[in-house]
This record gives structure tokens, sequence and C-alpha cells, in this order.
């Protein structure tokens, strides 16, 4: 099980990353991953699913410019900070199915003008709230699949 990903420092070019199904919950906090993470700016694809984690620094995917997919599935996700997806112009995937995410201000994550699929099914969301379902109907999102089961 990886805990350290910190010998990926030198791998700055790489466009995709698959980190599934280790111990990453605690280490994201810990300066060594969480700098590494950070260098990895040319990242297209960041899969974190399964690892068992409860939260995410608030900065940990600013700056990556060339995001465009990130799965976060099957942790236990409290809560996400929406300035994560913000500033990813180009992320036009996500999904946190199968977390614990209770609130979501999901309308600020759907103003992301490149989102084409968000997962948010199975967590414990009760109520997306009048504010999402009026920007999606209203506004000019690109949204093609919502997944809100569960």
């Amino acid at each position: 099980m990886i805990v350290d990903i910190s010998g990926l420092d030198s791998c700055q070019r790489l466009e995709e990353l698959h980190i599934m199904i280790n111990l990453l919950s605690t280490p994201l906090y810990e300066k060594e991953n969480f700098n590494t993470i950070k260098k990895l700016r040319r990242l297209k694809y960041l899969d974190l699913s399964k690892n068992g984690i409860k939260s995410i620094p608030p900065d940990l995917f600013h700056n990556m410019e060339n995001l465009t997919t990130l799965y976060l599935m099957t942790n236990n996700l409290v809560t996400f900070d929406n300035s994560m997806l913000i500033h990813n112009p180009h992320l036009s995937v996500v999904r946190f199915s199968f977390n614990q995410i209770k609130v979501s201000n999901i309308t600020s994550v759907a103003r992301n003008k490149a989102l084409t699929e968000l997962w948010i099914d199975y967590n414990l969301i009760e109520v997306l709230g009048e504010d999402f379902v009026n920007f999606v109907e209203n506004q000019a999102t690109n949204l093609v699949n919502i997944r809100v089961d569960g």
C-alpha cells in the first residue's frame, strides 16, 4: 500500500496518474506528498479513488491547468472545497461517487463551463437545492451526465 508519493517529484511531465486502492488519506496533508502533487502540473487525468481520503487540502489542485479528469470515488470525503474545481478551467469529468459528502455547493462546481460529467451518487447529500436545478435549466452549462443516485 502506497502512503508516500514523493518519489514522483521528478515526473513533472506526467499526464496521467492512477493511485487507486492505497492509503493516501492522511498523507495528502503531509508536506512531501502535497508538494509532489502540486508539481505535477501537466496532469490531465488523476485517479485517487479508494484511498480512504477524508478531506483534500483546499489548494491541492490549483494551477493544474491541464487537468480534465478527476476521480475521487469510494473515499471518505465529507465535503469538498469548490475552489479546487473552479481553478481548473479544463476539468470536464469529476467523480465523487461513494463518499460521505453531506452538503454540496454543487452549483459552484457546475459553473465550470468545461464540466460535462459530474458523479455525486451514493453520498449523503439530501438536497441539491433549487439553485442547482435553476442553474442547470437556465444557464449555458455543458453538463450532459449527472449522477445523483443513492
